[in-house]
């Protein structure tokens, strides 16, 4: 009896959860507002405590990188400043790991991701928007060739349609870079820099 009681609770309970899970999937294929909206307030809400220490390392030694480089508007250089691209930019996660003054370019798909994004932005003096661009990475035609000094890109290469097309919007919207001292260390990351002019 107690066996027949369990096993109807738990065939209940099973399709309780998998109807809502299905009609869920079903809006969130079906509706890029929903996705958005999902993605900015409950996905990433959910996923960040756990995925959010495997990271931190990776982008504190990112944005460090930053600190090393000079700008190549002369203006930016007087005020000892660089100017940043970020291409799914979110809700500005990377913030905290930028500790120098920055004119920052970002650059996301989702609407939903703006209002988080500038209440971060707001609570960083030293990081100064110049411009938010509701479009995707593959689409940078609102940025000015050779506009910017860095361009960052984190989780986002798994999540774009075209990563050849990113790639080839990065490489023109970034500025010939120049690195502050000469010992400066190669890694996988700097295969986008422009060479120096």
């Amino acid at each position: 009896m107690l066996r027949s009681v369990l096993l109807t609770l738990a065939t209940y309970l099973s399709v309780a959860s998998v109807v809502p899970a299905a009609v869920l999937l079903l809006v969130l294929q079906r509706s890029r507002r929903c996705r958005q909206l999902f993605s900015t307030w409950v996905f990433y809400p959910l996923l960040n405590p756990l995925i959010k220490h495997a990271f931190e390392g990776i982008r504190r030694e990112i944005m460090y990188e930053l600190n090393d480089l000079v700008s190549y508007d002369p203006e930016l250089r007087r005020e000892d400043a660089i100017r940043v691209l970020e291409v799914g930019v979110g809700s500005g996660r990377n913030f905290n790991h930028i500790s120098r003054n920055v004119r920052f370019v970002a650059v996301d798909h989702n609407t939903s991701a703006k209002s988080k994004f500038l209440r971060r932005q707001s609570q960083y003096a030293h990081i100064q928007l110049e411009e938010w661009i509701l479009a995707s990475g593959e689409d940078l035609a609102q940025v000015p060739d050779s506009h910017v000094d860095a361009v960052i890109a984190t989780h986002v290469l798994c999540s774009v349609t075209d990563v050849r097309k990113l790639v080839s919007e990065c490489r023109r919207v970034l500025a010939p870079v120049r690195i502050s001292h000469a010992q400066y260390p190669p890694c996988a990351r700097t295969e986008l820099r422009q060479p120096p002019s």
